[in-house]
């Protein structure tokens, strides 16, 4: 539910902070909904905190590939950009691992062990994309809006 309204949220969002600062945020969003989660005491707080997480998701899942496409040379382009898609999958299986490797510890401490582990990713990016340069579409509107065709910016 927060994830659909997250990724409609996007567009604005990109437009206020750039790509690179939507994805820095949103992986602040979500760094801080997976050590809430970790904290809750019960099911509607841990309800409350996936909704949260889904705020921070959202923006970053669709905004990623639009940056890589952006800032990617054109022959290697689509390879580059399915990377998010494998390294989602690759994530989700490392989830399952992770998850197992908690199975030994006593009940009340592994889910949130396993819910709290999910903020290492986040502050990884966070701490790679604040290197990262920024989108040269978001950088350059002027040139982009040269560049393009009179019909299709005004159109009737």
């Amino acid at each position: 539910m927060s994830l659909r309204l997250s990724c409609w949220l996007t567009d604005p969002i990109n437009r206020l902070v750039g790509r690179r600062g939507c994805i820095f945020w949103s992986c602040v969003i979500a760094a801080l909904a997976s050590i809430w989660e970790a904290f809750t005491y019960s099911w509607p707080q841990l309800f409350v905190a996936r909704l949260f997480l889904g705020l921070g998701i959202g923006p970053k899942s669709a905004t990623a590939p639009i940056y890589t496409a952006e800032c990617s040379p054109a022959p290697i382009r689509g390879a580059l950009v399915m990377q998010w898609q494998v390294w989602t999958a690759f994530g989700i299986a490392l989830g399952d691992i992770i998850s197992v490797a908690f199975g030994g510890i006593e009940e009340n401490v592994a889910w949130r062990l396993m819910l709290g582990s999910t903020v290492v990713a986040p502050v990884i990016v966070c701490c790679m994309i604040y290197f990262a340069p920024e989108s040269p579409r978001w950088v350059s509107p002027s040139v982009i809006r040269r560049r393009l065709p009179h019909h299709l910016l005004f159109s009737t």
